[in-house]
């Protein structure tokens, strides 16, 4: 069951690689941000929604029967000369683990710099552009290069 359900990650990890490569070429031509960032939420629906489209592969035929057969083989006493290492779904389940701790980590670490930059900030009394929301807060920082 294990080695079903890896294949089928891997499967759809490949297809959502293909699809944010092309994804990223067609969004190039993209140049309004707000239609950029819908195409980008469109493809991501897709990638989440892969699964549904493409059906997983399962043990079994439709029924689920799994059909066994037996037959003479030639066995040959002594070690392996050739193994070949494959990932086991602990070890592939261990480093997906691992890339979402790294992840979460990064974006804590960067949550963490923006209340600094926050903190170190002055409040703006007249903001240089008119808002219709009279609670926005307008800040200026010397740390902060960009808007």
């Amino acid at each position: 069951m294990n080695s079903v359900w890896l294949s089928n990650l891997i499967a759809w990890s490949a297809q959502v690689c293909v699809l944010t490569a092309v994804a990223a070429g067609a969004a190039l031509a993209l140049k309004n941000a707000r239609a950029r960032l819908l195409f980008w939420h469109s493809m991501l629906a897709v990638a989440l929604l892969l699964p549904l489209i493409e059906p997983w592969t399962s043990l079994g035929g439709p029924s689920g029967e799994v059909t066994v057969s037996t037959g003479a083989g030639i066995g040959i006493d002594g070690p392996s000369v050739h193994r070949q290492f494959f990932f086991s779904s602990g070890f592939v389940l261990f480093l997906i683990a691992g890339g979402i701790a790294v992840r979460l980590l990064w974006i804590a670490v960067g949550f963490v710099r923006l209340r600094r930059h926050r903190l170190a900030a002055r409040v703006l009394l007249h903001p240089p552009v008119p808002f219709e929301n009279v609670n926005v807060r307008w800040y200026l920082s010397e740390t902060v290069s960009g808007p």
